[in-house]
């Protein structure tokens, strides 16, 4: 859980640095199915 919540706040420091810090972000995880 730790390593996905890191690979999220990754994405969404890198989406904000493109479209700017009042871009809404969502996202959603799905764990893999076996």
């Amino acid at each position: 859980l730790e390593e996905a919540h890191a690979h999220c706040s990754n994405v969404e420091h890198r989406l904000r640095k493109e479209f700017g810090p009042e871009t809404h972000i969502m996202i959603h995880l799905e764990p893999v199915k076996k």
